[in-house]
């Protein structure tokens, strides 16, 4: 090899190792400096994930302090299928351990992935621990159900509630009218994932506390009402 062709090869093979060099500095400013905070916040983001603690709706009582409509906190386990099979190789048997210990584990109508087993006792709860740590997709969801004294006059003039993006309101009667006092107001938690998405034990805080609705006397008696 002649020693011109020796040098423009190595000349070469230098610049293009400097070109690369450069790239991978300018990248390395690029992400390290000027995207640092949006690449921080990003990394927030997918690690931190937020949730709902839904308020209770107030009481409403008699003008003698009888109870006549009140609000049961329930908790029920919901499992996204869809979620837990692209997650984990061993999904199905994950399904059929958590449809052993749940026989009321079932599809939710209207969502093809979506399974819940409704009204978990703390015991059930507690023994969900290991699951939702180490699976994603796998999680206990508190439910409020609304729930009223046994008489039919009474309760039409109570009136009824329904579930309006995810907050218990009053769609019509003292429910409705007396809303703004019933409702109360909901708090948030957040929980750390780690990088397969399954929450991280102990990560768990209230990032805003959750606001029971206040209860509502009525000036009339339930032997009046009905």
């Amino acid at each position: 090899m002649k020693i011109e062709q020796y040098k423009r090869r190595t000349f070469i093979i230098l610049l293009l190792f400097s070109l690369w060099t450069a790239a991978l500095a300018v990248l390395l400013f690029y992400h390290g400096v000027v995207r640092r905070d949006t690449l921080l916040q990003e990394g927030i983001r997918l690690a931190w994930r937020t949730g709902k603690i839904p308020a209770g709706r107030g009481r409403i009582l008699d003008r003698n302090g009888r109870a006549l409509a009140w609000t049961e906190r329930y908790f029920d386990l919901v499992v996204d299928k869809g979620e837990l099979v692209g997650r984990h190789r061993d999904a199905a048997k994950v399904m059929a351990s958590l449809s052993e210990k749940f026989p009321s584990l079932s599809r939710v109508e209207g969502a093809e992935n979506l399974y819940r087993a409704k009204g978990l006792s703390p015991s059930e709860m507690d023994s969900l621990g290991d699951y939702i740590s180490r699976y994603s997709g796998i999680r206990i969801s508190p439910r409020l159900e609304r729930k009223y004294v046994d008489y039919e006059n009474v309760r039409r003039q109570l009136g009824k509630t329904a579930s309006i993006d995810g907050v218990l309101s009053g769609i019509d009667g003292i429910e409705k009218e007396r809303d703004a006092e019933l409702r109360g107001e909901d708090g948030i938690y957040m929980v750390m994932l780690d990088r397969y998405g399954r929450i991280i034990k102990g990560s768990s805080k209230v990032k805003k506390e959750m606001l029971p609705g206040k209860d509502v006397v009525l000036d009339k008696s339930i032997e009046e009402m009905k």
